[in-house]
């Protein structure tokens, strides 16, 4: 799984974000899932699937920002602030023939390079999934966080 001297420090930022997932928070308070208010008021983190369900207030292919937050704040869990390679499910995306462009924290990912999109059928309607290839330490950032942006191509 690792060429790493020390395979324990190549493995736990991968065991500590599925542990304690950052959590998703969407820009809109009424699609966000924090607190009991909002309309989409189920987890947005999926460990069966390893992947984050992102909130819709519509289906089809639209810009979508959101964060992903370590917000802890429990002295036990300082230094397990990690995201490492996370899964993203875009619910009723609807469309597998547009390129996306996919931002983290305003840089713009490569596809192929950077990250790997698929799609999913189901009853509801086709799923955007994408996979990122990129191990990020929340607890170097001062906010611990990262923003990330999915967009239809645009040229």
């Amino acid at each position: 799984m690792t060429d790493s001297a020390d395979p324990r420090r190549a493995i736990m930022p991968i065991a500590w974000s599925w542990i304690v997932p950052p959590e998703l928070q969407m820009p809109d308070d009424r699609l966000s899932p924090n607190g009991s208010a909002g309309r989409h008021d189920r987890p947005t983190y999926d460990p069966t699937q390893r992947a984050y369900l992102v909130p819709r207030a519509n289906a089809g292919p639209e810009a979508i920002r959101f964060a992903l937050d370590a917000i802890y704040d429990d002295e036990h869990l300082h230094g397990t602030m990690w995201l490492a390679n996370p899964a993203i499910v875009v619910p009723e995306w609807n469309d597998d023939r547009t390129p996306i462009d996919l931002e983290l924290d305003g840089e713009r990912l490569i596809e192929g390079k950077d990250f790997r999109r698929g799609y999913e059928k189901d009853a509801s309607g086709t799923s955007l999934v994408l996979w990122i290839d990129r191990v990020i330490d929340l607890n170097d950032s001062d906010e611990h966080r990262i923003e990330i942006e999915i967009a239809p191509h645009r040229d």
